[in-house]
């Protein structure tokens, strides 16, 4: 089943959950005798309950100034985050999945 996001774009659902795909996850991770392997990652988000993210105050801009050898200035960028699980059934792996 499909659905459509906020940007229009398609979602894959299954059971009403959406199905996203990441590029970062490998094809060929091994586990035991078997390779080209891969794992399936199920996460439930939220507060208090389940994965969370965290950030201490906000974004914060900082003008370095000009570089001395370059037409250029720069700008750091600070933001303190993290993640924080408050339920341990919240994240899930199912590895050893064939990914061809």
């Amino acid at each position: 089943m499909e659905t459509g996001d906020q940007f229009g774009r398609r979602v894959m659902l299954y059971d009403g959950i959406p199905v996203v795909h990441s590029d970062f996850v490998p094809d060929d991770e091994t586990l035991g005798s078997g390779t080209a392997l891969s794992s399936l990652y199920a996460l439930n988000f939220g507060f208090g309950d389940a994965l969370g993210g965290l950030q201490n105050g906000g974004i914060e801009v900082v003008d370095v100034g000009q570089l001395e050898t370059k037409d250029a200035v720069r700008t750091r960028i600070r933001w303190y985050c993290g993640l924080a699980l408050f339920r341990d059934n919240a994240c899930a792996r199912l590895r050893g999945i064939n990914a061809s």
